[in-house]
């Protein structure tokens, strides 16, 4: 598959997972990136295009969240789709990174499986073109928190 995807987790050992997972669906291990923080992904970022982010929330230095910010403000690194892989079950918050431009969620602890369909679902439809892999992936939405859910959960804990 030819994709560049930034995973960015303080956990190193769910990074491996995650990297083991995306490198299933014939991602090649040079282009499977990582960061720690928040701030090591802008850095990485101004050095190498990347197609796709996966964004955990709770992390040292720069948070998610944070980084989310910053991004959604970048005329370069502001169309880059990222999705939100976290434990985080704030409703509102996970609002708040979808208006900063989450294309979905998918909660932590995780199947290998729901990642790489994930993935595969976020990946930009160019990239998936180029790859020989494409007639393999399933085309179907994560459960994720799509907006009119994260809505719907919002309501129900306001009432």
């Amino acid at each position: 598959m030819n994709a560049n995807i930034l995973i960015v987790d303080d956990s190193a050992i769910l990074r491996k997972v995650m990297r083991k997972a995306i490198g299933q669906l014939g991602v090649q291990a040079e282009r499977i990136f990582e960061a720690g923080d928040g701030q090591q992904a802008l850095d990485l970022l101004a050095e190498q295009p990347i197609d796709l982010i996966l964004l955990d929330m709770h992390m040292p230095v720069m948070n998610g969240h944070e980084f989310a910010q910053i991004k959604a403000k970048d005329s370069v690194f502001g169309a880059i789709p990222f999705v939100v892989v976290s434990t985080e079950a704030n409703a509102m918050r996970l609002m708040e990174m979808v208006e900063l431009g989450a294309l979905g969620v998918l909660r932590k602890p995780f199947e290998p499986e729901d990642l790489r369909r994930m993935v595969a679902d976020y990946l930009p439809d160019e990239t998936l073109a180029a790859s020989s892999a494409q007639t393999e992936i399933v085309a179907e939405k994560l459960p994720g928190l799509e907006c009119e859910q994260l809505d719907a959960l919002i309501a129900n804990a306001l009432e």
